[in-house]
């Protein structure tokens, strides 16, 4: 009779875990870059994202989102990506990206600039039999979407709700 009570409770906590993971929590402190400025077009450069976890998976990584202002200046501001993936399965992978550029899909023609930062929430898949992809599929409240499948090396297999933060680490500089 033992068992099924701890069955009982492995799922209740793994439920939990899961509610806690996905929601993030809270979401993470940070200063708003680019606030204020009129935003007509965005995208990521150098994107980099490390993926380790079993059912559990967490991400860090870096980019840098340039952003065209609608008088046509360009801004670059370095991001750190963090955050994680609940779901099936495993992932042990680092994803780099193979184009130059890797769009964000804005909501409307202009955005506040200050609206491409903070938590992206959406659904994370992996297949990287030691070469494969990661496909994030997220936005954030502010309806800028990240849609992507990167270049993967590594090993996984994951289907999973997931959280990305785009948090700003230095200072948004002009091209």
């Amino acid at each position: 009779m033992g068992e099924p009570r701890q069955w009982l409770r492995w799922c209740a906590a793994v439920v939990c875990f899961l509610a806690l993971s996905v929601s993030g929590c809270q979401e993470t402190e940070y200063e708003p870059e680019l606030g204020g400025v009129s935003v007509t077009a965005a995208h990521l450069e150098g994107l980099e994202i490390v993926a380790v976890g079993m059912m559990y998976t967490v991400f860090d990584g870096s980019a840098i989102v340039v952003a065209t202002e609608s008088s046509g200046a360009v801004w670059e501001v370095p991001i750190n990506i963090q955050g994680a993936a609940f779901g099936m399965f495993f992932d042990t992978s680092i994803a780099l990206a193979v184009r130059d550029e890797l769009p964000l899909g804005l909501p409307q023609s202009s955005i506040d600039g200050a609206s491409l930062f903070g938590r992206y929430r959406g659904s994370y898949k992996s297949l990287i039999i030691p070469i494969g992809a990661q496909v994030h599929d997220t936005s954030n409240s502010q309806g800028v979407e990240f849609r992507r499948a990167v270049f993967a090396v590594g090993m996984g297999m994951t289907g999973a709700a997931e959280y990305l933060d785009f948090l700003p680490s230095g200072d948004a500089t002009q091209r």
